[in-house]
């Protein structure tokens, strides 16, 4: 937890995104972060220890990782791979909707996760108008394999 900087003047960012985790500046730093699902989506083990690795090189010493993750969801690792379940309606102001979905697999040897996100746009008669589909992968990696 950070109260408060000792000089927030001092404070820099630098942007690196997974395409290319090597940050080539050679500055050292106290802190880095890694925020939403940004280590769970790299899915080889390999690259998983690349990715570590490159911001261990970069961290000063003492420098701190912060990595945000989810703690496996015993409802992605058994849920039913052929069912389409439904998350939630979103109700707009304009009186349509938005309908959400989730479609979950998971690879017990691999660790992956596979989830199909859906959401179907609905005008306010309730027809359908636009329907959207992602389909994403991710990784849990769980703390003995580090």
């Amino acid at each position: 937890k950070v109260n408060a900087l000792d000089n927030p003047g001092d404070v820099t960012f630098t942007l690196s995104t997974l395409d290319n985790p090597d940050i080539s500046s050679g500055e050292k730093y106290g802190l880095a972060i890694v925020p939403c699902y940004g280590f769970m989506s790299i899915t080889d083990p390999t690259e998983q220890q690349r990715f570590l690795h490159n911001i261990r090189r970069n961290l000063s010493p003492g420098g701190r990782l912060v990595i945000e993750m989810e703690v496996p969801d015993p409802g992605v690792m058994l849920g039913d791979p052929a069912t389409l379940y439904h998350y939630r309606d979103v109700n707009l102001r304009d009186e349509s909707s938005v309908v959400l979905y989730s479609q979950r697999d998971y690879e017990d040897h691999s660790q992956i996760g596979y989830v199909k996100a859906v959401a179907e746009f609905l005008d306010s008669t309730g027809l359908v108008t636009k329907k959207v589909v992602h389909d994403l992968e991710f990784r849990y990696t769980f703390r003995w394999e580090m």
